[in-house]
Protein backbone atom coordinates (compact mmCIF):
# COMPACT_ATOMS: atom_id res chain seq x y z
CA UNK A 1 0.00 0.00 0.00
CA UNK A 2 1.47 3.44 -1.15
CA UNK A 3 0.69 5.88 1.86
CA UNK A 4 1.67 9.28 3.16
CA UNK A 5 3.59 9.26 6.37
CA UNK A 6 5.07 12.05 9.05
CA UNK A 7 7.53 10.89 11.82
CA UNK A 8 10.03 12.92 13.98
CA UNK A 9 13.45 12.29 12.59
CA UNK A 10 17.26 12.70 12.52
CA UNK A 11 19.64 12.80 9.26
CA UNK A 12 22.41 10.94 9.72
CA UNK A 13 23.83 10.64 6.65
CA UNK A 14 23.25 11.87 2.96
CA UNK A 15 25.20 10.63 -0.69
CA UNK A 16 23.82 11.90 -4.54
CA UNK A 17 21.95 9.72 -6.07
CA UNK A 18 22.12 10.40 -9.55
CA UNK A 19 22.69 14.11 -11.36
CA UNK A 20 19.72 15.86 -9.35
CA UNK A 21 19.25 13.59 -6.43
CA UNK A 22 20.14 13.10 -2.78
CA UNK A 23 19.77 9.75 -1.04
CA UNK A 24 19.56 10.28 2.96
CA UNK A 25 19.64 7.94 5.87
CA UNK A 26 17.12 8.79 9.06
CA UNK A 27 16.59 7.33 12.11
CA UNK A 28 12.86 7.57 13.55
CA UNK A 29 11.18 6.44 16.59
CA UNK A 30 8.64 4.43 14.14
CA UNK A 31 10.93 3.67 11.54
CA UNK A 32 14.31 2.92 12.91
CA UNK A 33 17.30 3.84 10.57
CA UNK A 34 15.83 4.30 6.82
CA UNK A 35 16.70 5.58 3.47
CA UNK A 36 14.92 8.07 1.92
CA UNK A 37 15.00 9.32 -2.06
CA UNK A 38 15.35 13.14 -1.74
CA UNK A 39 14.23 13.98 -5.80
CA UNK A 40 15.67 17.34 -6.77
CA UNK A 41 17.56 17.67 -3.84
CA UNK A 42 20.56 18.84 -5.24
CA UNK A 43 19.30 22.62 -6.39
CA UNK A 44 15.40 22.15 -4.87
CA UNK A 45 14.40 23.84 -1.33
CA UNK A 46 14.91 20.32 0.21
CA UNK A 47 18.95 20.76 0.33
CA UNK A 48 18.80 21.41 3.42
CA UNK A 49 17.31 19.10 4.89
CA UNK A 50 20.01 16.83 3.34
CA UNK A 51 22.72 17.66 6.18
CA UNK A 52 23.70 15.34 8.58
CA UNK A 53 22.91 16.47 12.47
CA UNK A 54 19.51 18.09 10.96
CA UNK A 55 16.10 16.96 13.22
CA UNK A 56 12.35 17.89 12.48
CA UNK A 57 9.26 16.14 11.12
CA UNK A 58 9.75 14.33 7.84
CA UNK A 59 6.90 14.28 5.82
CA UNK A 60 7.48 10.83 3.72
CA UNK A 61 5.48 8.86 0.96
CA UNK A 62 6.45 5.20 0.80
CA UNK A 63 6.33 3.41 -2.39
CA UNK A 64 5.44 -0.25 -1.85
CA UNK A 65 6.02 -1.40 -5.59
CA UNK A 66 9.73 -0.08 -4.93
CA UNK A 67 9.65 -1.12 -1.19
CA UNK A 68 11.39 3.23 -0.36
CA UNK A 69 10.48 6.14 0.99
CA UNK A 70 10.52 9.07 -0.68
CA UNK A 71 11.16 12.78 1.08
CA UNK A 72 8.40 15.24 -0.04
CA UNK A 73 8.88 17.96 2.87
CA UNK A 74 10.59 18.46 6.24
CA UNK A 75 10.06 21.42 9.26
CA UNK A 76 13.43 21.39 10.08
CA UNK A 77 13.72 22.39 14.24
CA UNK A 78 17.36 22.31 14.41
CA UNK A 79 20.61 22.42 11.75
CA UNK A 80 23.01 22.19 14.34
CA UNK A 81 24.58 25.10 12.99
CA UNK A 82 27.32 25.84 15.88
CA UNK A 83 28.78 22.03 16.08
CA UNK A 84 29.57 22.53 12.22
CA UNK A 85 31.90 25.21 12.84
CA UNK A 86 34.04 23.47 15.82
CA UNK A 87 36.28 20.33 14.57
CA UNK A 88 36.21 18.33 17.85
CA UNK A 89 32.00 18.82 18.21
CA UNK A 90 31.63 17.51 14.54
CA UNK A 91 33.63 14.97 14.72
CA UNK A 92 32.25 13.80 17.86
CA UNK A 93 28.50 13.95 16.00
CA UNK A 94 29.84 12.36 12.94
CA UNK A 95 30.84 9.39 15.85
CA UNK A 96 27.53 9.25 17.31
CA UNK A 97 25.96 8.87 14.04
CA UNK A 98 27.97 6.20 12.69
CA UNK A 99 27.58 4.21 15.67
CA UNK A 100 24.09 4.34 15.55
CA UNK A 101 23.80 3.32 11.50
CA UNK A 102 26.28 0.50 12.92
CA UNK A 103 24.55 -0.48 16.22
CA UNK A 104 20.97 0.14 15.01
CA UNK A 105 18.99 -2.24 17.23
CA UNK A 106 16.90 -2.44 20.17
CA UNK A 107 14.29 -0.02 21.54
CA UNK A 108 14.64 2.96 18.44
CA UNK A 109 12.20 5.38 20.51
CA UNK A 110 15.05 5.25 23.77
CA UNK A 111 18.01 5.59 20.92
CA UNK A 112 16.55 8.41 19.01
CA UNK A 113 16.20 10.45 22.24
CA UNK A 114 19.45 9.99 23.08
CA UNK A 115 21.19 10.67 19.79
CA UNK A 116 18.46 13.85 19.93
CA UNK A 117 19.42 15.02 23.42
CA UNK A 118 23.04 14.33 22.72
CA UNK A 119 23.50 16.11 19.37
CA UNK A 120 21.81 19.10 21.31
CA UNK A 121 24.53 19.07 24.18
CA UNK A 122 27.28 18.91 21.61
CA UNK A 123 25.85 22.15 19.75
CA UNK A 124 25.85 23.51 22.98
CA UNK A 125 29.19 25.47 23.46
CA UNK A 126 28.44 25.09 27.50
CA UNK A 127 29.18 21.57 26.93
CA UNK A 128 32.10 19.52 26.46
CA UNK A 129 32.05 17.47 23.01
CA UNK A 130 33.84 14.50 24.40
CA UNK A 131 32.06 13.90 27.57
CA UNK A 132 28.82 14.15 25.93
CA UNK A 133 30.30 11.64 23.38
CA UNK A 134 31.14 9.76 26.49
CA UNK A 135 28.21 9.48 27.98
CA UNK A 136 26.42 8.99 24.60
CA UNK A 137 28.43 5.74 24.05
CA UNK A 138 28.09 4.57 26.98
CA UNK A 139 24.27 4.98 27.11
CA UNK A 140 24.11 3.20 23.50
CA UNK A 141 25.63 0.05 25.15
CA UNK A 142 22.93 0.08 27.38
CA UNK A 143 19.74 0.30 24.55
CA UNK A 144 21.61 -1.79 22.58
CA UNK A 145 21.70 -4.75 25.22
CA UNK A 146 25.58 -4.63 25.80
CA UNK A 147 25.95 -3.46 28.66
CA UNK A 148 28.30 -5.16 31.55
CA UNK A 149 27.27 -5.81 35.38
CA UNK A 150 29.87 -2.84 37.41
CA UNK A 151 29.72 -5.32 40.34
CA UNK A 152 29.25 -8.55 40.22
CA UNK A 153 31.37 -10.53 37.42
CA UNK A 154 28.69 -12.31 35.04
CA UNK A 155 30.63 -15.80 35.12
CA UNK A 156 31.50 -16.82 38.23
CA UNK A 157 29.70 -14.24 40.76
CA UNK A 158 32.72 -12.65 42.33
CA UNK A 159 31.64 -8.98 43.21
CA UNK A 160 34.19 -7.02 42.78
CA UNK A 161 35.91 -4.54 45.39
CA UNK A 162 36.32 -1.13 45.05
CA UNK A 163 39.39 -1.12 44.34
CA UNK A 164 40.10 -3.85 42.10
CA UNK A 165 41.03 -3.69 38.29
CA UNK A 166 38.04 -5.66 36.38
CA UNK A 167 39.43 -7.42 33.06
CA UNK A 168 37.23 -8.01 29.63
CA UNK A 169 35.98 -10.74 28.58
CA UNK A 170 36.60 -10.37 24.42
CA UNK A 171 34.21 -13.44 23.81
CA UNK A 172 31.11 -12.07 25.91
CA UNK A 173 31.54 -8.63 25.04
CA UNK A 174 31.60 -8.33 28.86
CA UNK A 175 33.71 -6.94 31.66
CA UNK A 176 34.92 -9.98 34.19
CA UNK A 177 36.75 -9.97 37.08
CA UNK A 178 40.95 -11.61 36.40
CA UNK A 179 40.34 -15.05 37.31
CA UNK A 180 37.51 -15.24 34.69
CA UNK A 181 39.58 -13.53 31.67
CA UNK A 182 43.15 -12.79 32.20
CA UNK A 183 44.42 -9.62 31.70
CA UNK A 184 45.72 -9.94 27.78
CA UNK A 185 48.25 -6.96 26.34
CA UNK A 186 45.69 -6.29 23.11
CA UNK A 187 42.65 -5.75 25.43
CA UNK A 188 45.25 -3.32 27.68
CA UNK A 189 42.50 -0.47 27.00
CA UNK A 190 39.94 -2.49 28.38
CA UNK A 191 40.92 -2.71 32.07
CA UNK A 192 37.98 -1.03 33.98
CA UNK A 193 40.16 1.18 36.62
CA UNK A 194 38.59 1.75 40.29
CA UNK A 195 37.78 5.66 38.97
CA UNK A 196 36.29 4.67 36.21
CA UNK A 197 33.65 2.34 37.76
CA UNK A 198 32.99 4.96 40.16
CA UNK A 199 32.46 7.03 37.16
CA UNK A 200 30.09 5.22 35.49
CA UNK A 201 28.15 4.21 38.11
CA UNK A 202 27.74 7.76 39.56
CA UNK A 203 26.64 9.25 35.98
CA UNK A 204 24.63 6.35 35.14
CA UNK A 205 21.97 7.40 38.34
CA UNK A 206 21.94 10.98 37.14
CA UNK A 207 19.56 12.68 34.15
CA UNK A 208 21.72 12.76 30.97
CA UNK A 209 21.85 16.65 31.35
CA UNK A 210 23.96 15.98 34.68
CA UNK A 211 26.01 13.50 33.68
CA UNK A 212 27.33 15.80 30.67
CA UNK A 213 28.52 18.04 33.59
CA UNK A 214 30.53 15.53 35.49
CA UNK A 215 33.83 16.54 35.12
CA UNK A 216 37.50 14.45 35.30
CA UNK A 217 41.02 15.44 34.63
CA UNK A 218 42.18 15.06 30.86
CA UNK A 219 44.07 12.29 31.26
CA UNK A 220 40.84 10.52 32.64
CA UNK A 221 38.83 11.46 30.42
CA UNK A 222 41.07 9.65 26.92
CA UNK A 223 41.17 6.63 29.29
CA UNK A 224 37.35 6.33 29.35
CA UNK A 225 37.02 7.17 25.62
CA UNK A 226 39.91 4.73 24.94
CA UNK A 227 38.01 2.22 26.98
CA UNK A 228 34.48 2.70 25.17
CA UNK A 229 36.01 2.90 21.85
CA UNK A 230 37.52 -0.17 22.18
CA UNK A 231 34.11 -1.67 23.68
CA UNK A 232 32.27 -0.72 21.12
CA UNK A 233 34.60 -1.66 18.29
CA UNK A 234 34.54 -5.43 20.10
CA UNK A 235 30.96 -5.43 20.23
CA UNK A 236 30.78 -4.69 16.29
CA UNK A 237 33.99 -6.87 15.18
CA UNK A 238 36.08 -3.61 13.64
CA UNK A 239 36.83 -0.22 14.05
CA UNK A 240 34.40 3.03 13.07
CA UNK A 241 35.85 5.60 10.56
CA UNK A 242 35.14 8.38 12.65
CA UNK A 243 36.69 6.56 15.59
CA UNK A 244 39.99 5.58 14.42
CA UNK A 245 41.61 9.04 15.24
CA UNK A 246 40.80 9.83 18.78
CA UNK A 247 42.93 12.83 18.73
CA UNK A 248 40.53 14.63 16.74
CA UNK A 249 37.75 14.57 19.20
CA UNK A 250 39.75 15.29 22.29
Amino acid sequence: MERNVESDVIVLTSRKWGSLHRRVTMLSKELGVFDAIVYGAQKGKLSGACESFTRGKAYLYYQSVRKEYSLKDMAIESSSEILRGDLVRLYSAHAMVEIVMKMHGGDYEKLFDLLESSLAFVDERSFDPTLVLIQFMWSVISVTGFESDLHICPVCGHQYEESEIVSFNPSLHSICCSTCSPRLPEFSRLYLHPGMRRYFLFTSSLPAIEAVKVEVSEKAKRRILHYLIDYIHNILGYSLKSLQDDSLII
